[in-house]
């Protein structure tokens, strides 16, 4: 089984903004959440639920802030978003996202299949590889 590509995944340097698509949006009414304000939000299917892409802003000032929603660590180069308390990644169900290169980013799901988390395995190696 091939792991799963990005469709696209791209880092603002100016404006400090990491798009990751998560699925393709065709034909769809989107509706667009903020989980963690300031910080993450996802474009959705208005109708089923269904997310299409993640949007980080201010990412290099938002991990310098202490935050109960997300961590950072910065010697793993891994950031790991809390959508639930129940959140563990080594714990969770997990969609992948993206792999490849060292980069991981998937999301968490919990044993009904509620999103409750996601991390990035890589996050600067990111920015740096997708960098515009």
């Amino acid at each position: 089984m091939e792991p799963p590509k990005h469709k696209e995944i791209v880092y603002n340097k100016d404006l400090d903004f990491l798009d990751v698509q998560v699925d393709v949006q065709e034909g769809a009414d989107i509706v667009i959440t903020e989980p963690i304000e300031g910080f993450l939000k996802f474009k959705m299917n208005s109708k089923t639920g269904a997310i299409f892409e993640m949007m980080f802003f201010d990412i290099k000032e938002n991990l310098k802030k202490e935050h109960g929603d997300y961590e950072y660590y910065e010697e793993e180069d891994c950031l790991e978003v809390y959508f639930s308390k129940q959140y563990s990644p080594e714990k969770s169900l997990c969609d992948m996202i993206y792999m490849g290169d060292n980069l991981l980013i998937t999301f968490g799901r919990n044993k009904v299949g509620n999103l409750i988390g996601s991390s990035i395995v890589g996050l600067k190696k990111i920015m740096r590889k997708f960098g515009k």
